[in-house]
C-alpha cells in the first residue's frame, strides 16, 4: 500500500487532515507494524468458503496452525476449526 493511501485512509479515520506531526508518527507506526514489508491490500477479501479452502489446503501440505495463522492473518482458532471439522473436500475421506 502507498504511503498516500495510508495517510488519506487516517486522515478519514480521524474526519480531518493529519498535521504534519501525525503525518509522520502515522508512518513510523505503520513501518514498525509491518517490519518494513510491503503492506499488501487485497482487491477483494475471500469468502468464508474461498478462506476455509485455502486454509485446508494449507493444513493439507503440512503447514502448522500457527504458520497459516500468520500467513493468512487469521486467528488460530478458525486454523484449528478447519482441521477438526473438515470443512473443505480435501479433508473427505475417500470413497471406494
Amino acid at each position: 500500500m502507498s504511503r498516500a493511501l495510508l495517510l488519506i485512509a487516517q486522515s478519514r479515520f480521524l474526519k480531518r487532515p493529519l498535521t504534519a506531526e501525525e503525518t509522520t508518527a502515522c508512518l513510523l507506526v505503520w513501518a514498525d507494524l509491518c517490519g518494513g514489508e510491503r503492506v499488501y491490500v487485497p482487491a477483494k477479501l475471500p469468502t468464508d468458503s474461498e478462506r476455509t479452502e485455502e486454509i485446508a489446503n494449507l493444513l493439507e501440505w503440512g503447514m502448522s496452525i500457527r504458520a497459516i495463522a500468520r500467513e493468512l492473518g487469521c486467528d488460530r482458532r478458525e486454523v484449528r476449526e478447519v482441521a477438526r471439522v473438515g470443512g473443505s473436500p480435501a479433508f473427505s475421506a475417500p470413497t471406494p
